[in-house]
């Protein structure tokens, strides 16, 4: 073998290993600022998710500086490329508040279902009936029982014979004893004038859609509206950030999927064993039939009309809030609520209205009135059979702005 032959071997042997030298030491390059760039990545996107959650911080400590559709940016975190955008909204009775962080090109957005904590002394009302008049009691039979304090006329809770039942329990009352106003404790006007802007049709910020079988729409999107003029029954799957509003009457069916929504009608029936987490609103009628589950945190409300008339079947359940409140005096009169034997209510009812309660309630009932109609007589300022548990709320439970009081506010439910 001569020399060169040599030579040139040795020659394209260091070639090679040149070129995988050369090779490795690029991707090991290429893999450091590839590397590089996603940690910067990541370091971005941690920090405008960070500035996302630090504005829905920011915005729970200054709430009520916050009006309302209006939008603000700030730059929390004093970096001049740092920017947070806050937006409050309503959403039936509840309240969003949807914050975006940004930096540079980067970019997050979250969405917030926002309520009111309620205060040590609100968590202890289990009962709250108005007293015209001096001489008024509220009379108690059956398998009553009531734990929490109670707001009641002068002469406050007294036992009484319905139908030759008295009361079977002698500890009927656990908590301390109030003499009520001649007036509900009033409610919010940002509630007052929501629920008229819900009965007007003035949404903001809104665009128009058809009826599908199945919709779903995120809180990041424009809300969307589907008007209805004809009777319908509902069996569709609808999510999220919708409002479906009628000047007829709504039946929805069992087979309806309805998560996060808003529903508006004149007679609205939600039909016997149906499950889901809505917010309905009825002019007139609003029926829940037997066995329906409504989750937190569900509402039930009624808008003034002809009728304004609340009631649940045996046997539903509904975890969230009952709000029947006059917009005008002459609606007043003809407001009635009736909850039937076997229903389960986790929440609070506030009713400027005539109740009639034989369920069981965890939370608290505030209202007007209550009666008991039995098969043959009609008995006023009567509760029978009915247990009220004030004690036992969820420390978890929050409530819409219903009561006139600035309460501290608090995250219900992350939207997507």
């Amino acid at each position: 073998m001569s020399l060169k032959k040599i030579k040139a071997g040795v020659f394209n042997l260091v070639l090679v290993i040149s070129i995988v030298i050369t090779f490795l030491i690029t991707s090991l390059i290429l893999l450091f600022y590839y590397q590089n760039r996603v940690l910067q990545k990541n370091n971005l996107e941690r920090k405008v998710i960070t500035n996302a959650f630090s504005g829905i911080e920011y915005t729970l400590g200054t709430y009520e500086d916050i009006k309302f559709n209006d939008t603000l940016f700030f730059n929390l975190l004093k970096d001049e490329e740092d920017t947070t955008t806050i937006i409050k909204s309503t959403w039936g009775l509840w309240d969003i508040v949807s914050v975006t962080g940004q930096k540079n090109t980067y970019k997050h957005t979250i969405h917030a279902l926002i309520g009111n904590i309620l205060s040590p002394e609100d968590k202890k009302v289990g009962l709250y009936i108005i007293g015209n008049n001096p001489d008024d009691f509220i009379g108690i039979s059956g398998n009553f029982r009531l734990k929490g304090d109670y707001y009641t006329p002068k002469l406050g809770l007294k036992p009484v014979t319905i139908e030759g039942e008295l009361i079977k329990n002698s500890q009927y009352a656990n908590g301390s004893k109030f003499q009520s106003a001649i007036k509900l404790p009033l409610a919010e006007s940002s509630i007052i004038e929501r629920l008229k802007e819900i009965k007007e049709k003035r949404f903001k910020n809104t665009e128009n859609i058809v009826l599908e079988d199945s919709i779903n729409i995120s809180f990041g999107e424009k809300t969307k509206i589907i008007y209805l003029s004809n009777n319908i029954t509902l069996s569709n799957n609808m999510r999220g950030n919708l409002i479906l509003y009628s000047n007829a009457d709504i039946n929805i069916s069992k087979n309806a999927e309805l998560e996060d929504i808003i529903v508006v009608g004149k007679n609205v029936r939600v039909e016997k064993e149906f499950k889901g987490r809505v917010q309905i609103f009825a002019t007139d009628s609003l029926i829940i039939g037997e066995n329906v589950v409504l989750e937190y945190p569900s509402t039930l409300n009624s808008l003034d009309g002809e009728k304004s008339y609340i009631k649940m079947k045996e046997g539903s359940y509904l975890q969230g809030i009952i709000l029947s409140y006059p917009l005008n005096i002459e609606s007043k009169k003809n407001r009635i609520l009736s909850i039937d034997e076997k229903v389960k209510i986790h929440g609070y009812i506030y009713a400027d209205a005539q109740v009639e309660i034989k369920g069981d309630l965890i939370g608290g009932l505030f209202c007007t009135s209550v009666f008991l109609k039995t098969g043959s007589s009609f008995f006023e300022n009567v509760l029978k059979d009915v247990q009220i548990d004030a004690t036992n709320i969820s420390p978890y439970f929050l409530i819409p702005s219903i009561l006139n009081k600035k309460n501290e506010k608090a995250i219900l439910q992350w939207l997507y």
